[in-house]
């Protein structure tokens, strides 16, 4: 039989393997995600699907370091950040999509959809890590919060050029919604890219410093 610390000793080893899990998530994700991408670029070349290819990609490498490196560490004390830790990855791979869909108007709606639900669930993942996290960074909400907002913007205007280009009038001015949606969607990833990359970077130079 084994004794009370013995179990409770495996309870703590079985959890501080979790990180391990979502590793495994953003692996499968980045590694399926960009396969499926490269390929669809490469069949029907378009100069907006490869940049945002090249941004999808950018972000999802960031997303895997700020989480490895600054998140990773963070015991986990309850299971709801650990649901949205597997989550995150998933939605990661359907941005990596994007670049797949042949109609640049769907691209823009889908893209900015996904980003906005990836983004309102970081949402409640801040509120989590300020109740677990002995220190969080003050500026993560209103970053969340500013990409959350335009993620909205471009969703909204993504369904928009969606909904003109279903009544079949007006499909050059679909065109430069969809084209409107797009750049914001670019700008929102490179924002939240930026931010996860500089708190690798901290993150890196506390851990010298110590």
């Amino acid at each position: 039989m084994t004794t009370e610390s013995e179990e409770s000793w495996r309870s703590k080893a079985s959890i501080q393997r979790l990180p391990i899990i979502v590793d495994l998530l953003y692996g499968f994700a980045i590694g399926n995600g960009l396969s499926d991408a490269i390929k669809g670029v490469v069949t029907q070349f378009d100069w907006i699907a490869l940049v945002l290819l090249v941004l999808a990609t950018i972000m999802a490498f960031s997303e895997w370091l700020a989480y490895h490196v600054h998140v990773s560490p963070l015991v986990y004390t309850g299971v709801t950040r650990l649901l949205l830790d597997m989550t995150f990855p998933m939605m990661i791979y359907l941005v990596l999509l994007a670049p797949t869909l042949s109609n640049q108007i769907y691209s823009a709606a889908y893209v900015s959809t996904v980003l906005f639900v990836y983004f309102s669930g970081a949402i409640w993942y801040a509120k989590l890590m300020d109740a677990e996290a002995a220190e969080s960074d003050p500026s993560f909400k209103g970053i969340i919060l500013v990409c959350t907002g335009t993620a909205f913007i471009a969703a909204t205007i993504g369904w928009l050029s969606f909904a003109i280009t279903i009544s079949k009038e007006g499909k050059e001015t679909a065109f430069w919604l969809a084209l409107a949606a797009d750049l914001i969607s670019m700008a929102t990833i490179l924002y939240w890219s930026q931010y996860n990359i500089r708190c690798v970077r901290a993150t890196m130079r506390r851990a010298d410093v110590s």
